[in-house]
């Protein structure tokens, strides 16, 4: 299966790629099921990230790659972009001047390297879309 797909997308770095393969694979008509069998913790202790200023660099690299993921593989990206951006503006760059600096380094790298990222636009189906965001995670 992985083979069918791009892989892991090169034009983004950390933060996303799991998702974006995901979506290649969904587009392929597989099915992805969560088993509570199989458990990865991949937790990290918040109060050290935060003492490390770690999620400034996560803040900015999922807005990033967020943007990234919408323009190369949703039909019609542009107002869940704006929906994006217009949440992260209210709810962290508002609150934060470190993320309101990194809120428009952000969005000025997006429109630099536009034509960058287009190049590996690949819509996927609507359907892929829908079961994406029918998919149901795990009950914790």
């Amino acid at each position: 299966m992985y083979d069918e797909t791009n892989g892991f997308p090169l034009w983004m770095d950390i933060y996303g790629e799991e998702s974006a393969l995901s979506l290649e694979i969904l587009n392929l008509n597989y099915t992805i099921k969560f088993v509570p069998e199989i458990v990865v913790n991949h937790r990290v202790d918040r109060a050290k990230r935060i003492e490390q200023k770690r999620n400034y660099f996560r803040f900015e690299k999922q807005l990033q790659n967020s943007i990234r993921y919408y323009l190369v593989y949703f039909p019609n990206p542009i107002l869940k972009i704006a929906k994006l951006l217009f949440h992260n503006f209210k709810k962290y760059a508002l609150k934060d001047i470190k993320c309101f600096q990194l809120f428009w380094k952000v969005i000025f790298n997006a429109i630099f390297n536009f034509f960058k990222i287009v190049k590996y636009r690949k819509p996927v189906s609507k359907q892929a879309i829908q079961k994406l965001f029918e998919l149901k995670g795990l009950q914790f």
